[in-house]
C-alpha cells in the first residue's frame, strides 16, 4: 500500500471537505488540512495535521516545506466558507489565495495540483450538451470567479512541465458527513418536507445531481491515478459581458464527473415523496412561461475523461435522496437535541441557584413553622420534657448540613429569646446560667451534626468522581493499546516483508548464476524488475575508454525510447555517484533521468549500470535504495564474467585481420538475442549482405565503418556476411539499410519467424 501525503485546502465547513479527508484517512493515506482563516472549528479525527493560515499568507511557503505534500487539492467550488455574494472581497481573496497556493506547490515540486470547479461555469451556454471541449460561457457572480480560478491553473504554470494541473468539474452535490450537508435544491427539498412548508416549483429548471459518495470516490481515483488524459483544451479570454473561451492546445486536463440524466424540481420532489412517505405541498409556477427558458439555460453534460479513470456513479437518484433524507433527518435531529442541550444548561445553572440558596430558605421557614407550634403550645406539659429546638437543629444538620445548622442555631436562640421577653421575666432568665449551658448544647450539636453530614457528602462525592475518573483512564489506557496494537502490527508486517523480500532477492539472483554468461545480461534485467516492483528496468554497458553507457537489455518499450546510448558525463550527479560505488536516486525528480541507478564493478572498473526509470516518489527510500545495491553485489560477479567473456569474443572468435565472426560463435550470439526477443527484454534485426562492389576486404572494413560498436558482423554456414544490428526497430532498420546502400553495399533484412532458437526464428535460412 504506498501511503500518499494530500494537502487539502478548504474549510471543515465543507461536507465534501469531511468526507474527502474520511475517504483519505480510509484509504490509510496521510491527511493535512490547509482551511484558510482561523474560524475556529474543531479539527476533523480524520486529518493528521491541520494549518489554520489564509491562502494568501507568506506562511503557505513554509507550511508547503513542512508537510511536502505529492497532491494538492483546492477545494475552491466546494468550499463552503466562501461569501459569493460579497464579490468584490471575496475575489480578491479567492484568487490571490489560489494563486500563492499554486506557486508554493510548484516551488517543492508538487506532483499533482487538483482544482475542483462546478459544471455551473456552463450556466450561460445554450448548448443541449456540454462536455470538457466545450466553451464554457460563465454568468452568474460565482461561476465567473470559479471559472477564473480554472484560468489561474491552466495558464500560471502551463509552462512547467513537472507541475500537473488537473481541473475537476462537479455536478450539484448533495449529501451528509457529519454534522454538515450540502447546500443545494436536495438540502431545499428534505427542509420544506421535514418542517412541512410549503415550496415553489419552478418548471424551467433541471438539476443534474450526484450523491457526495459518488463524487469523493471520481476525487479519489484522479489521486490516485498514474497517467492523466490530456485532451485539446480551451483558454479563457475577457470579454465585456461575460467569460468566455478559445480553443487552443493545452496540457493540464479537464475533468467532468456527472451523470446521465437531468432532473426537474417536480421529479426530485416526487422522489424526496417517495422517500419520506410525507406529501410536499407546492405552488405552481406558470409551466408554459418557465419552459421557454428550460433548453436554453439548462443544458446536459456529458464526460468525454471519467471513463478513463474508471469512474461510474453508483447512487442512482432515488437510492441516493433516500439515503440523504435519512441522514438529514437524524442531524437535524440531533441540532434539535443540541437546542434542549442549551435549554438544560440554563437549567442547570438555575438549579445551582437553587442549591445554594434553598436550603437557606427551607431553613428559615422550617422554623417559623416550629417557632408557631411552640408559641401555640407553650402551656402544654410536654414542654418541659421534649426540646422542639433542639429537634429542629438535628433535623435541619442531618438533612442540609452544618451551615443551614448553623443558621438554625441562631434562629433557634432568637426564638428562645423572643418567647423569654414575652413572658416579661427578661432579666430572671439573662441571668440564670441554664439559658447559657442550652445554648452551648444546642450550638455544639448543630456544629458536630453539621459536620458528619458534610464529611459523608464529601465523602460520596469524592467516591463518585474517582469511580468516573477510573473509568476515563480505562477508556483511554484501552484507546492507547489499541494504538499500540495497531503501531505493532504495522512493523509486524513490514519486518515480515522485509525478511521475505531479501529471501526473494537470493532466491531470484541464484538463477542468475546458472546462465551462460553473455545470457545473464539479458536475464538480469526481468529479476531486477521484480526486486525492485518496478516495469522500467534498462541495463546499460559501459566503455570507460569513451565514457559511453549502451543499451544491452530492457524491460519495456519506454525504456528503449530513453536512448540506446548516451555519455555518462551528461548526467552530472548520477556519474559522481555510480563511479563511486553508490546508488542514485532521484529524489528531486530531474527530468530525463531515471529514479534509480546502480552499478556492477570489476574490483574498482565500473562495468555495467543498472537504471530504474519509473517508481513512485513515495518508494524510492533507503530500503528500496538497498534492495538495488544489494541486488548489484549480488550479479556482480555474473556481470563481470559476461563482460570477460564478450570481450574474449571480440578478441578470440573474429576472422583474423577482421571484425567478422567466425560461423559458430556468431550463431552463439545469435542464440542469445534470438531467446533475448522471445522473452521480451531486447530487440534486434538481421541483415544479410548479398551484393557489394568491393572485393572481400574491403567489404569487411567498409562493413566495419559503417556499423556500430554494438552490432555484430559475422559468417553463415552458406558463407555469406551477415549483420546483427542490436537494439533496433523495423524503422531504424530501413535507415541503416539506406545507409549500407549509400556506402555500395546491398543488404536485405533477414525474414524472422516466432521462436527462441535460431532454428526456430530463421526456418529458411542457413545460418
Amino acid at each position: 500500500m504506498i501511503v500518499i501525503k494530500v494537502l487539502v485546502c478548504g474549510s471543515y465547513k465543507s461536507a465534501f471537505q469531511q468526507k474527502l479527508c474520511a475517504r483519505l484517512k480510509k484509504e490509510k493515506h496521510d491527511v493535512f488540512v490547509l482551511t484558510g482563516e482561523d474560524t475556529g472549528d474543531i479539527k476533523s479525527v480524520h486529518v493528521f495535521q491541520d494549518y489554520r493560515f489564509a491562502f494568501n499568507s507568506e506562511s503557505i511557503t513554509s507550511i508547503m516545506k513542512s508537510v511536502t505534500p505529492e497532491i494538492v487539492i483546492f477545494c475552491g467550488a466546494q468550499d463552503e466558507s466562501y461569501d459569493w455574494e460579497n464579490s468584490t472581497v471575496y475575489f480578491v481573496q479567492y484568487i490571490s489565495g489560489l494563486m500563492n497556493i499554486l506557486l508554493c506547490a510548484n516551488a517543492i515540486m508538487v506532483k499533482k495540483f487538483i482544482y475542483l470547479s462546478t459544471c455551473n461555469v456552463f450556466d450561460g451556454n445554450v448548448e443541449e450538451v456540454v462536455n470538457e471541449m466545450t466553451i464554457p460561457i460563465a454568468v452568474s457572480e460565482r461561476s465567473k470567479r470559479i471559472l477564473q480560478g480554472e484560468q489561474v491553473c491552466r495558464t500560471n504554470l502551463g509552462g512547467d512541465k513537472n507541475f500537473e494541473t488537473i481541473i475537476v468539474r462537479l455536478p450539484e452535490i448533495y449529501g451528509i458527513e457529519g454534522s454538515y450537508y450540502t447546500p443545494g435544491i436536495c438540502a431545499e427539498m428534505a427542509n420544506v418536507s421535514l418542517n412541512r412548508l410549503i415550496i415553489e416549483m419552478d418548471h424551467s429548471k433541471k438539476y443534474n445531481l450526484m450523491h457526495l459518495d459518488d463524487a469523493v470516490d471520481g476525487i479519489y481515483k484522479v489521486i490516485i491515478s498514474k497517467s492523466d488524459v490530456h485532451l485539446e483544451l480551451p483558454e479563457v479570454v475577457h470579454t465585456d459581458s461575460s467569460y468566455k473561451l478559445n480553443s487552443v492546445s493545452m496540457q493540464e486536463p479537464i475533468i467532468h464527473f456527472t451523470t446521465d440524466e437531468l432532473n426537474t424540481q417536480r421529479e426530485i420532489k416526487e422522489v424526496f415523496e417517495k422517500c419520506s412517505e410525507i406529501t410536499i405541498e407546492s405552488i405552481e409556477g406558470d409551466e408554459q412561461q418557465d419552459t421557454v427558458f428550460q433548453k436554453k439555460n439548462y443544458p446536459k453534460f456529458e464526460s468525454l475523461t471519467q471513463k478513463f479513470y474508471g469512474f461510474s456513479p453508483k447512487y442512482p437518484l432515488e437510492a441516493g435522496i433516500c439515503d440523504f433524507y435519512k441522514k438529514f433527518s437524524k442531524l437535524a435531529g440531533d441540532r434539535n437535541g443540541n437546542k434542549n442541550k442549551r435549554i438544560t444548561n440554563q437549567t442547570e445553572k438555575i438549579k445551582k441557584i437553587k442549591k445554594i440558596f434553598m436550603p437557606l430558605i427551607e431553613t428559615v421557614l422550617a422554623f417559623i413553622i416550629v417557632q408557631m407550634f411552640i408559641i401555640l403550645t407553650q402551656r402544654a406539659v410536654f414542654h418541659q420534657v421534649v426540646d422542639v429546638y433542639l429537634l429542629y437543629v438535628i433535623v435541619i444538620a442531618v438533612t442540609l448540613g452544618s451551615m443551614p445548622a448553623v443558621i438554625a442555631f441562631f434562629l433557634s436562640v432568637i426564638g428562645k429569646l423572643g418567647l423569654i421577653f414575652t413572658d416579661g421575666n427578661l432579666i430572671e432568665s439573662i441571668t440564670n446560667y441554664e439559658l447559657y449551658l442550652w445554648m452551648i448544647q444546642l450550638f455544639l450539636i448543630s456544629i458536630l451534626t453539621g459536620y458528619i453530614k458534610d464529611y459523608y457528602k464529601r465523602m460520596m462525592s469524592n467516591m463518585k468522581e474517582e469511580n468516573i475518573y477510573l473509568k476515563h483512564e480505562l477508556e483511554s489506557v484501552k484507546e492507547i493499546n489499541t494504538s499500540n496494537v495497531e503501531v505493532k502490527n504495522v512493523f509486524e508486517e513490514r519486518l515480515v516483508n522485509y525478511r521475505d523480500s531479501y529471501a526473494k532477492v537470493s532466491e531470484m539472483l541464484s538463477e542468475l548464476d546458472e546462465l551462460e554468461a553473455i545470457a545473464v545480461m539479458f536475464k538480469a534485467a526481468p529479476v531486477i524488475a521484480k526486486i525492485i516492483n518496478s516495469p522500467d528496468v534498462a541495463i546499460y554497458i559501459y566503455e570507460s575508454k569513451y565514457d559511453y553507457c549502451r543499451l544491452i537489455a530492457a524491460t519495456t518499450e519506454t525504456v528503449r525510447k530513453k536512448g540506446k546510448s548516451f555519455k555518462l558525463q551528461n548526467f552530472s550527479g548520477l556519474s559522481e555517484t555510480i563511479k563511486t560505488k553508490g546508488v542514485f536516486m532521484n529524489r528531486t525528480l530531474k527530468a530525463g533521468y531515471p529514479m534509480l541507478a546502480s552499478g556492477t564493478y570489476n574490483e574498482e572498473k565500473l562495468e555495467v549500470i543498472i537504471m530504474v526509470w519509473s517508481m513512485e516518489i513515495d518508494k524510492i527510500n533507503l530500503h528500496v535504495s538497498n534492495m538495488l545495491s544489494m541486488a548489484s553485489k549480488s550479479i556482480e560477479r555474473s556481470m563481470s564474467r559476461a563482460v570477460t567473456y564478450m570481450n574474449s569474443v571480440k578478441q578470440d572468435a573474429y576472422i583474423a585481420g577482421t571484425n567478422i565472426l567466425e560461423t559458430k560463435a556468431f550463431r552463439n550470439m545469435l542464440e542469445i538475442y534470438c531467446q533475448g526477443e522471445y522473452e521480451g527484454i531486447l530487440e534486434y534485426s538481421l541483415l544479410i549482405v548479398l551484393f557489394s562492389e568491393f572485393s572481400e576486404e574491403q567489404l569487411f572494413k567498409k562493413l566495419d565503418h559503417v556499423t556500430r560498436e554494438t552490432d555484430y558482423l559475422g559468417l553463415g554456414t552458406d558463407g555469406k556476411v551477415y549483420v546483427l544490428l542490436t537494439n533496433s526497430n523495423e524503422l531504424e532498420t530501413k535507415n541503416v539499410i539506406g545507409r549500407f546502400a549509400e556506402n555500395g553495399i546491398d543488404v536485405a533484412s533477414v525474414k524472422r519467424e516466432t521462436g527462441k532458437t535460431v532454428d526456430e526464428v530463421f526456418t529458411k535460412v542457413l545460418i
